[in-house]
């Protein structure tokens, strides 16, 4: 690479931040364990993460919210919006569920943070509606949600920062 004048991205210092979760909606049982997940996660569509993450632009912030299949890792769904209203979450849960055909996902669980968009009561409706199972990061531990916020770091990484 150095004979090439190529560089690899820089590494930005890693300091970790927790989900805002004071708010008055039901918190889900942590169903999903990042430290037993090679146990866990045996097929496609059985667990799936989501997060947010926000995006600095020239016009302000964009909000991205992806589903991704645990087993795969694959983003099955997503959603760009300039809010991060329940709203940003149902959109790409809709997207995950018809890009995967689920029709009844009884044996699907999601995994979330404790954000209230996450504990929202038209949030768990929305997954009720499909069987879905919720499963939620313990209070204030970001690396239980570790498979999605890498794939944001690595997002970030190679095509946010240092971009307009």
């Amino acid at each position: 690479m150095s004979e090439h004048g190529i560089k690899g991205k820089g590494r930005k210092k890693f300091k970790p931040l927790t989900t805002d979760s004071n708010h008055n909606f039901p918190v889900a049982e942590r169903l999903f364990q990042t430290e037993n997940a090679t146990i866990q996660v045996r097929a496609a569509n059985q667990y799936w993460g989501g997060c947010i993450t926000s995006i600095p632009t020239g016009e302000g912030w964009l909000y991205l919210s992806v589903v991704i299949d645990l087993f795969t890792k694959k983003v099955v769904g997503h959603a760009l919006r300039d809010h991060m209203r329940t709203e940003l979450i149902s959109s790409a849960l809709d997207l995950a569920i018809k890009r995967q055909g689920i029709v009844n996902g009884k044996n699907l669980i999601f995994h979330s943070d404790r954000g209230s968009q996450y504990a929202s009561d038209d949030y768990r409706e929305k997954l009720k509606a499909f069987s879905i199972r919720p499963s939620m990061s313990r209070k204030g531990n970001c690396y239980d949600n570790a498979m999605v916020e890498s794939f944001f770091r690595t997002l970030k990484v190679e095509l946010i920062y240092d971009q307009t």
